[in-house]
């Protein structure tokens, strides 16, 4: 697979943005994990698509990524990490990919934003996935200061490349060098010590516990079980009314993406494969069909969550004739549920 084309955009405040599109089907827009974040490499996840071993998320999507402002190959010097700044980066990238409604991933410490993003704009989040993912950043602080180096104020430039080298070291292991000076070079490159320090002071004071309930999309909430770290996520959960959550063991409850996870995303949104030499219709590569407008209109109000009832009252018509609209846009699409006709939705931009 071709490595992505990195595009540049720049924020209503000014700030020059990078970002990524790829892929064709359903929008998958992943918010930057900021720490260590940098487009030209994910150490744990190799790519938010299919690589060439198959593995990641992907199939079946337009996945979109860039780096926060403060981070990778976005502008670094920009060191504002509050929700307020994150939401003009985002907002920059999809107005420039020419996204209006989208599935939002937020991993890990992309997840705040991800939660605050979905409560306060629930009219252009389809669908929120989040692994691992917690609402108060400052409780991962034991995590973050288990290394037992810290960062300061006038720190130097090679003051900074031991600290990404031991950082990296505890992350990989003391006993493998080659890797770690391998991943201490992507810390390096991700973030200076202004940003870092930007995003030290973000992390003790963020806190969407708040918004949770105010999330009202469809969320798939992916676990990890470990004894070794608390399971923010389960809290992440149980706030959002009618999340869906799929537990996993992972050895590293931190590490590399795991084959559960993928499925269990390609299952909430409706993904579905058949191979070309299977004789068969898939959902994902269907073409769009010919709805008439009113089964259009319908549509889009299922696809936003309302019951046939809601959608009755929207349009001024019968219960009866709503599920007659829907039986026809089932058989016309070939989709199976509301997952997948969310999918074939937003694959088409009819909702």
């Amino acid at each position: 697979m071709d490595a992505p084309q990195i595009q540049y955009v720049r924020t209503t405040d000014g700030v020059s943005i990078a970002y990524y599109s790829m892929g064709r089907g359903i929008p998958f827009v992943a918010t930057s994990e900021l720490q260590w974040a940098h487009l030209n490499h994910t150490l744990s996840f190799r790519e938010f698509h299919r690589s060439r071993t198959g593995g990641g998320v992907g199939r079946g999507m337009q996945v979109v990524r860039y780096d926060a402002r403060g981070t990778g190959l976005s502008d670094k010097s920009a060191v504002d990490f509050s929700l307020e700044a994150q939401t003009r980066d985002l907002e920059a990238v999809l107005e420039a990919v020419g996204l209006d409604r989208f599935v939002l991933f937020g991993r890990t410490l992309g997840s705040p934003f991800a939660i605050a993003y979905a409560a306060l704009h629930s009219e252009r989040v389809s669908q929120l996935v989040l692994a691992n993912p917690h609402a108060r950043t400052r409780d991962l602080r034991p995590a973050f200061e288990s290394v037992g180096m810290q960062i300061h104020d006038e720190m130097t430039y090679a003051q900074w490349e031991s600290y990404a080298r031991v950082v990296a070291s505890h992350a990989v292991g003391f006993s493998r060098s080659d890797a770690a000076e391998q991943v201490g070079k992507y810390y390096r490159d991700s973030m200076t010590p202004a940003s870092f320090r930007a995003f030290l002071a973000w992390r003790d004071i963020v806190d969407v516990t708040d918004l949770l309930p105010l999330i009202r999309v469809p969320t798939l909430v992916l676990s990890r079980r470990s004894d070794v770290r608390p399971q923010l996520e389960l809290e992440v959960a149980a706030a959002i009314d009618k999340s869906i959550l799929v537990s996993n063991e992972a050895l590293d409850p931190s590490g590399r993406w795991l084959d559960a996870e993928t499925q269990a995303i390609e299952e909430f949104l409706g993904i579905r494969h058949i191979a070309a030499d299977e004789a068969g219709r898939s959902i994902e590569g269907n073409t769009s069909v010919s709805l008439t407008t009113r089964e259009t209109e319908v549509l889009a109000l299922l696809v936003a969550g309302q019951s046939n009832r809601e959608i009755a009252a929207t349009l001024v018509l019968s219960e009866r004739t709503v599920a007659r609209h829907i039986a026809n846009i089932y058989e016309k699409t070939g989709a199976h549920g509301r997952a997948e006709i969310t999918a074939y939705a937003l694959r088409h931009r009819l909702a």
